[in-house]
Parts: C-alpha cells; structure tokens; sequence
C-alpha cells in the first residue's frame, strides 16, 4: 500500500479578512478527498472538499493547496478559535453500481420499471394488449402497448392530461372525461375527437360505437364514424354501475346486480344467474361477455351469453383481492387484475390446451407490482416491508496511518434526488444514486469486506446499488487551524 502522510498543519493561523492556503499531503495514489473543519464541538462548520478528485486542487512544495477565508458553510465568519481539520481520503477502487430493480416486474430493455399502476387494458386481436397505466417516474396516465411477453412501448408522444379519467380503451382509441366533457383520443399522434360536452360517469367503446352513462338511469349510443350526436338514448331502471360492449350493443350492470342489454332497439333484462357483488364487466367473444364477482362465498370470472346463460368460469382465489376482467373480443382468453394490500397482479389467461376439468385454464403472462413504501432489509435480504437502516460501521483495512484495523460509521444522505454515503461527520465517500422523487434509502452490509448494499425507493419500485472498496478508506484527522480577528 502506497505511504499515506497525515494534514501538515499544525496551529496554522486564518484571519478573516485573509484566506489562508493549507497544505495537505496526500498519498502517491489516484482519488478523491473529503475535508472539513470542525469546532471544538465536533460541529462541522465549513465543508472544504466533498469527495473532490485530486487532480482538481493545485499542487504545492509539500502536497495540494487548499483555501480557507475563515467563513462557514452558510457564509459566515466562524468565531475565533481553534478549529480541527478532518478528512478522509478516497481511493478509486471505492465504487458504486446499480444491481436490480425490485418489486417491480414491468420493466424496459434495460431493466428500468416503466409503470408504477395498471388503470385499465385492451386486448388486441394479434396477442398483443394496450394499457394505460402510471408512468413509474411521472405518476402520470400513459398509454403502453404491451406484446404477449409483457414488454412495452409508448403510444403518442406523452402522458395524458392529468385530470384525465379513463372512461374506456379499445384496440384503437380511448374514451376520456376531460375537463368537463368526453374525447375519443386515437392511439395516433392525431388530436382527441370531442363526443360530448358534458363529462360522464361510465363509458364503454366496441369497435364501432361507444356508448355513455350521462345521467345515473341514461345511455347514450354513439355511432364513431358519425360522434357529433348520440344515435339513440336509453333509459335504464335503475342506477348504472358497470358497462362493456356485448356484440352488437352494451351490456350494462345496474345498483342492484341487475344486468339490462341496450340495444338501438331499447333495453332488455338478461341473466347473470346467482352472480353477486358483481365487480368488473368487459366484452367476450362471440357477442358474450365477462364478469367477476360473488356467487356464494366463492370468487369468480364468469361468461355469459345473453341468450344461452352462463358458458364458463374460473374460480379465482380471494386473498388476490378484488379482481377486473378485459376479456377479447375474437378469442376465448382474458385478462384479470387483481390487488391487495401488498400487490397488484396482471395475467392473462386462456383456456388450458389439454382441456381437462381438473385444470380447464392456464396463465400465460403474470405480472406483478408489490407495495414497497416500507421497504428496507430483513436479515440482509431487500423487503417490501421491512425496517429502514440507513447507517452501520464499515472495518477499515491497516494502513501506515493507522497499523491497527479501525472502524468508520457511515450513513446514506438524500439531498436533492441523490443519494450519497458520508461518514457520521457528514464527510461524502460517493454519490451512490441520481433518481428523482426519492421517497425511501435503507443500507445493509454486503456479501464482501468493505461492500454495502443500498435500496433507493421510489412509488412503485426500489432501485438496489452495491458501493465496493469502502475498507480501503483512510480517515485524516490531524491539525488544527487558529482563526484570528
């Protein structure tokens, strides 16, 4: 190990009115070096260097130069007195990375989640689907295609208005409320065509019409190729909850279970059997339709059609939460969204090839995003809910400096989207992280010598960092400078 030599300066005097050069040794070695002053109350007042590379500083007779003009960190002039110089030299095979991203299955070619929150799906006809979803920086709508491996790409060119809501999403356009009326928004880069000037509570879109809930017992059906009137309205018995297309009209679900077909024709009761707390509703094949709710004590997706009753099901399992379906329009598979308190889940599922009733569906893309604001370590694995740490002692190496092995505390700072690790005096090591809205950091000690694992959160995932070397570090505490009047 290349000789480390100790600040020369002993009792060297600053006047205020004079800044003074100090002239510190440094090892024959490439790196950075942190440098403070501090009171005889081990206060830091004036940072001098922060993790600066050494190549920076200009080189004296006996080491680099360094000013101090007497001031502190805000300006100030420090009182008189004598003032200790501390610092910690940095060598380069002190270094951090990122590792992975957690609790975050959504991500991008280069493994960066893109989505923090699913509002709603559209399958399409060639096995790809279309999401609106979160964007897991922003927080704000977008819309993604997705292909049958779940790896997404932006439609248009960015987020959608902020007060947005999504009314409904097909394989070609989405239905908002905005702002006090209705848009068909293309997934083009062509403008948002206006369908109503009021806004709405529910909506659904076929490939040719959309229909609306414009009054708590009102539809409205609208023809796409001609939007600038409603083609026909319905009034239904009572209050609307849920809509979806059905074949060549909307099946609606009303306050009290009571599913209705609307048609140009008028409305008509159908069946949903003994279907209860009905929760989500979307289109089927062959002009049926999806559902999930209740029947019994039992979770379900059902499909109905309209005229011959119930045609399948699938039990789903409880403790995934409350679950919405997207079913396709040309084919038998669908997609379910499920969320908890701790995730939400997407998959899509479609009928099992060895169709046998033992096990009549199967998964083919499952997709989950964990709840992970009380994310930390538990027992040295990264956890969606554990205690946050954010500061431990690292052993330090001997170094002729310090011929015995030492320990320096360490913590992680968060300042202005970064996250650093510094020494319990504030001295920086290294910028470990750059991520805007940082929420979270929690540290944990690494598999080797001298390495900490750092978890930086973020709403919707964790990014997780490895910094190496730190048992190479050398602390630096000689000297004392006197400040005079």
């Amino acid at each position: 190990m290349k000789s480390f030599v100790a600040i020369l300066l002993l009792a060297a005097n600053v006047a205020h009115s004079a800044p003074r050069q100090l002239t510190i040794a440094i090892p024959e070695t490439a790196g950075r070096l942190s440098l403070a002053a501090f009171d005889a109350s081990a206060n830091r007042v004036r940072t001098l260097a922060a993790a600066a590379d050494i190549s920076e500083f200009r080189a004296g007779l006996d080491g680099i130069l360094i000013e101090w003009d007497g001031l502190d960190d805000h300006g100030q002039p420090v009182p008189q007195g004598t003032y200790h110089l501390r610092g910690l030299f940095i060598p380069e095979t002190v270094s951090a990375e990122g590792e992975a991203y957690l609790f975050n299955d959504w991500e991008s070619q280069d493994g960066t989640p893109l989505i923090r929150k699913i509002l709603t799906l559209a399958p399409k006809p060639d096995g790809r689907f279309l999401i609106v979803a979160e964007e897991a920086r922003s927080g704000l709508p977008r819309m993604w295609q997705a292909d049958a491996e779940g790896r997404l790409n932006a439609l248009r060119p960015g987020p959608l208005p902020s007060d947005a809501k999504i009314l409904a999403l097909n394989e070609r356009a989405a239905l908002l409320s905005v702002e006090g009326r209705v848009e068909l928004l293309p997934l083009s880069d062509e403008q948002g065509h206006p369908l109503a000037k009021s806004a709405a509570r529910l909506g659904a879109l076929s490939r040719t019409r959309a229909a609306l809930c414009v009054a708590p017992r009102q539809i409205a059906l609208y023809d796409l190729a001609n939007p600038s009137a409603p083609a026909k309205e319905h009034a239904v018995p009572s209050d609307l909850r849920l809509l979806a297309p059905c074949g060549d009209g909307f099946v609606a679900i009303l306050e009290n279970d009571q599913a209705v077909l609307v048609r140009d024709s008028g409305v008509s009761e159908i069946s949903v059997g003994d279907t209860q707390s009905v929760r989500s509703l979307s289109m089927g094949p062959d002009g049926s339709f999806w559902l999930t709710g209740l029947t019994g004590n039992r979770s379900v997706a059902r499909n109905f059609d309209p005229e011959k009753g119930l045609l399948r099901e699938m039990r789903l399992d409880p403790e995934a939460g409350p679950a919405e379906i997207f079913g396709e329009m040309d084919g038998a598979g669908f997609f379910l969204l499920t969320a908890n308190a701790t995730h939400s889940t997407l998959r899509s599922v479609r009928p099992s090839a060895s169709g046998t009733s033992e096990s009549p569906w199967e998964i083919t893309l499952e997709k989950t995003i964990q709840e992970c604001a009380s994310f930390g370590f538990a027992k040295g694995v990264p956890s969606a809910n554990a205690p946050a740490h954010d500061e431990l002692t690292v052993l330090l190496d001997p170094s002729p400096l310090a011929p015995l092995q030492g320990s320096l505390p360490i913590r992680a700072k968060t300042q202005d989207d970064r996250v650093c690790l510094e020494t319990a005096e504030g001295l920086k090591i290294i910028e470990v992280a750059h991520l805007p809205g940082i929420s979270r950091v929690a540290i944990a000690h690494g598999k080797t010598s001298g390495s900490v694992r750092v978890l930086v959160g973020q709403p919707g995932f964790v990014a997780e960092f490895l910094a190496t070397g730190l048992h190479h570090l050398t602390p630096l505490d000689e000297g004392t400078v006197e400040i005079s009047p």
